[in-house]
């Protein structure tokens, strides 16, 4: 199941990379803060500027990293931002796209909605020293989609995809309703009714399962009210004439 690990590996950074850092300046002070320009066509307030529409090519950046969208609303008192009509965050190495986008910075949570597409193509620079998933990359960029996708960056910084999840590298893929990242402790879960599959015909069908990121082990398993059962489908290779 090596070569699992490692299309499940690649899931993990696709996830983590869409905590605070795109929304929000972080509170530590010994971090260097990158200032934030907005633009749009246009710009209007309502009740005292305590709302803010941006309207028509709106683009958000702070660094290297970029959100685009067509319409969006600033509800300055609350600090929640909604970002609707192709919504496009970009970064060195990634994008993701979806209908919508809404983030809640008091609550430190927030969410993508809407044909979610996500694609890795390089590990981001934060993770340039994990040699293991940069020559999985090497196969080719890995896409991510799903119906939403929500992250969390409080005291539990987590992401979960939810509907329709499916990623898909070259010739290695894995489908399931609901898919949760947690940093601390660093845990893939997948649940309700997953594939794992290759091109070459080999698949694992389970209820759940469970990529513990440091150990590098899998735990797959089958849910009581389901049968409980893992199954595995190894093609066999067909006999060569004498």
């Amino acid at each position: 199941m090596k070569i699992k690990f490692y299309l499940l590996s690649l899931i993990v950074i696709s996830l983590s990379i869409f905590f605070p850092e795109a929304y929000v300046f972080s509170q530590d002070t010994t971090k260097k803060i990158i200032k934030v320009t907005i633009t749009a066509e246009k710009l209007r307030g309502e009740e005292g500027a305590k709302i803010i529409h941006l309207e028509n090519k709106i683009k958000i950046q702070q660094g290297e990293m970029t959100l685009t969208a067509m319409e969006g609303v600033f509800y300055t008192e609350n600090k929640i931002i909604m970002l609707s009509g192709e919504v496009t965050f970009t970064r060195p190495g990634s994008t993701i796209k979806g209908d919508k986008v809404i983030v809640y910075q008091d609550r430190q949570f927030g969410a993508w909605e809407g044909h979610v597409k996500f694609v890795q193509q390089k590990i981001p620079d934060s993770n340039s020293d994990n040699t293991k998933v940069k020559n999985a990359l090497q196969d080719g960029p890995v896409t991510l989609t799903c119906d939403t996708l929500e992250f969390y960056w409080g005291k539990t910084v987590k992401a979960i995809a939810k509907g329709n999840v499916r990623a898909i590298q070259k010739d290695k893929s894995f489908s399931s309703d609901v898919v949760t990242y947690t940093e601390k402790p660093q845990i893939l879960i997948l649940e309700g009714n997953i594939i794992l599959g290759e091109q070459k015909g080999m698949t694992m069908t389970c209820d759940k399962l469970t990529l513990y990121i440091k150990e590098e082990r899998v735990q797959a398993e089958g849910l009581a009210n389901k049968g409980g059962r893992v199954e595995f489908r190894i093609p066999l290779k067909p006999k060569k004439d004498k």
